[in-house]
């Protein structure tokens, strides 16, 4: 999709109560950011015999105020996955 970073994918979901939101995520290994599991799984592995590498799926969601399209919830995301990149937002975890 147009505006979205080529190492992050994008979803449409809707909740039960028919809530629509558009998410980004991506995963970052060892403060990389990867595209794919797969990836994710081959870097771990190089790693495996230096210690523990610290991993994450990172998740930003937006919701959609009207069909999802119209381009606000992407932007929204831009604005958030950079200042989370740039340390401006909290990291934090489950």
């Amino acid at each position: 999709p147009s505006g979205l970073p080529s190492d992050t994918f994008e979803l449409l979901v809707q909740s039960p109560s028919g809530a629509r939101w558009t998410v980004w995520y991506w995963y970052e290994v060892a403060g990389q950011r990867m595209s794919s599991a797969r990836s994710v799984k081959l870097r771990q592995a190089a790693t495996l015999f230096s210690g523990p590498v610290d991993s994450a799926l990172i998740a930003l969601a937006a919701p959609c105020e009207t069909d999802c399209q119209d381009g606000r919830e992407r932007a929204r995301l831009k604005q958030a996955a950079a200042e989370l990149q740039s340390g401006s937002l909290p990291r934090g975890s489950p």
